[in-house]
């Protein structure tokens, strides 16, 4: 092929040639963009509403003036009218929401309804929507990049804020109380609520109805006759620091609702959970606070494959967390304390893995595993409970090691049901139930409650002489009717993978006639604590 002088064929500059064009093209498009949007900002007019001496005494009247780019700014005052804005990149202003108040002149439509896509609407108190359905302070139907802030949306039946098929949208700073629902998202994805309040609704504070993919970040929905923040088939959502307190039923509750993120969220002293999880699986928990609700802290009901990290449940009615016919999850570093109940209750729950939680103080068991097989328990600590420290019922496969069991006031462990071929090893096991000045063991460190034989070794006890042990231990020994525990192998001191007992009490026990006193101790700590 023959070169030319830049070394390229005809073909190859004619192609040069050709993208050279194409780019001046798409820089001259640009250009007249720009242009367009910098006439259009420069030909913006602003329309100002109010009772005598502006441009319009009506909002509608300003809005079907304004064109695109305009806005429209309404003064102090009272305004009974059904808003429709049909123009994109308007904006409507009020001087305030404690200023400027429209009511719905039909109760059965909308005060505000928008259906163009970049309006901006601020600053107004939006009520009176009382005789419909589906209707709201304010609606966004089937539009995208609107900004709605500081508004009140309060006392309309139905909704104080609706998006309907509305995506992209800002939602910050908005109050919408004593509605029916505060704040619905049908269908509406990819939009961003930012401290809005939800309070005193009828319904729910904030409800998704199959909208993903939304950010929620400090908004308030307390006090609601229904949920806090509900999201139902709702999935890839993120909610955080958001505040769900004293709801009649759930703070917050996902509900078919699936890789959802919850992150640093309030949900306390509702009447039913804190946080619960209805078949929804793949969501993320961390640090979020649970407690002091009427029912559980967090409840995961046919929830699978979550995540639970760092989260705070305690001082609840039953569980601090619960986990009902739901598998596959993980639990780490939770907190759940205080409880009623128990403070971590694994039902008909299977292949969980609860790594470093802390369950103390409950009024039942720390750690309860009914008819839940093959779950992992290491490195957690089940102290100071009312009944058992870790309990199973009916519960086989499990591997339970390298944690803390001290001061049950019942039990350490209490096995019962037909518990077998769970693994129980490497745990710190030591003053639980009562101490026996005749025989020097604690009643009961182990409590096997079941004609079934458990093997229990290498796990500390407190002490390294075998009778002490054994008559800590609950078993055949005591009752002929009940299965052997084989604790051989029994450590001489604290097992370093699991958490470390409080030296004073470990001290005092292995000393044999001083362990009264550890014990004593001990208690004193506990009410000091509490």
């Amino acid at each position: 092929m023959r070169k030319g002088k830049n070394g390229l064929g005809k073909k190859e500059n004619t192609a040069v040639a050709a993208s050279a064009m194409g780019f001046f093209f798409a820089f001259t498009l640009a250009l007249c963009a720009v242009a367009a949007v910098v006439v259009g900002t420069a030909n913006a007019a602003t329309y100002t509403v109010c009772a005598i001496g502006c441009d319009y005494a009506t909002i509608q009247n300003a809005v079907n003036a304004a064109t695109s780019g305009d806005t429209v700014f309404v003064y102090n005052g009272s305004y009974n009218e059904n808003v429709n804005v049909g123009t994109a990149h308007l904006t409507l202003e009020g001087e305030g929401k404690d200023k400027v108040t429209v009511t719905a002149a039909s109760s059965s439509d909308d005060v505000f309804e928008v259906t163009a896509d970049w309006v901006n609407i601020s600053g107004f108190t939006a009520t009176g929507a009382t005789s419909g359905g589906w209707i709201a302070g304010i609606t966004l139907n089937g539009v995208q990049h609107c900004k709605i802030s500081e508004n009140n949306c309060s006392k309309n039946s139905w909704f104080g804020i609706y998006l309907q098929d509305s995506s992209n949208n800002e939602l910050t700073n908005n109050t919408a109380n004593q509605n029916d629902w505060g704040i619905e998202l049908d269908y509406s994805s990819n939009n961003t609520l930012t401290s809005n309040t939800a309070n005193y609704n009828n319904d729910d504070g904030i409800l998704l109805d199959s909208s993903s993919n939304n950010t929620l970040t400090s908004n308030t929905a307390n006090y609601n006759n229904w949920v806090g923040i509900w999201l139902d088939y709702s999935s890839n959502n993120t909610l955080t620091s958001n505040t769900a307190n004293q709801n009649d039923w759930d703070g917050i509750w996902l509900d078919y609702s699936n890789y959802n993120t919850l992150t640093s969220n309030s949900a306390n002293y509702n009447n039913d959970d804190g946080i619960l999880l209805d078949y929804s699986n793949y969501n993320t928990l961390t640090s979020n606070t649970a407690n002091e609700n009427n029912w559980d802290g967090i409840l995961l009901d046919y929830s699978n494959y979550n995540t639970l990290t760092g989260n705070t449940a305690n001082y609840n009615n039953d569980d601090g967390i619960w986990l009902n016919s739901s598998s596959n999850n993980t639990l780490t570093s939770n907190t759940a304390n205080y409880n009623n109940d128990d403070g971590i209750e694994l039902d008909s729950s299977s292949n969980n893995t609860l790594t470093s939680n802390t369950a103390n103080y409950n009024n039942w068991d720390g750690i309860f595993l009914d008819y839940s097989n093959y779950n992992t328990l290491t490195g957690n600590t089940a102290n100071e409970n009312n009944k058992q420290g870790i309990r199973l019922w009916n519960t086989d496969g499990n591997n339970i090691s390298c944690n803390r069991v001290q001061a049950n006031k019942q039990a350490g462990f209490h096995l019962s049901g037909g518990s077998t071929g769970n693994t129980i090893a490497q745990n710190n096991i030591l003053v639980n139930g009562n101490y026996n000045g005749t025989s020097e063991g604690y009643e009961w460190n182990f409590y096997n409650d079941q004609s079934d034989a458990v093997t229990a070794k290498n796990n500390y006890w407190g002490t390294t002489n075998a009778a002490k042990i054994d008559a800590s231990i609950y078993d055949n020994d005591e009752n002929a009717g009940k299965g052997e525990v084989d604790f051989s192998g029994y450590k001489s001191g604290p097992v370093p993978c699991a958490p470390v007992p409080e030296l004073p009490t470990v001290v005092l026990f292995s000393a044999g006639l001083l362990g009264v006193v550890g014990y004593f101790l001990l208690g004193q700590r506990r009410r000091e604590k509490k």
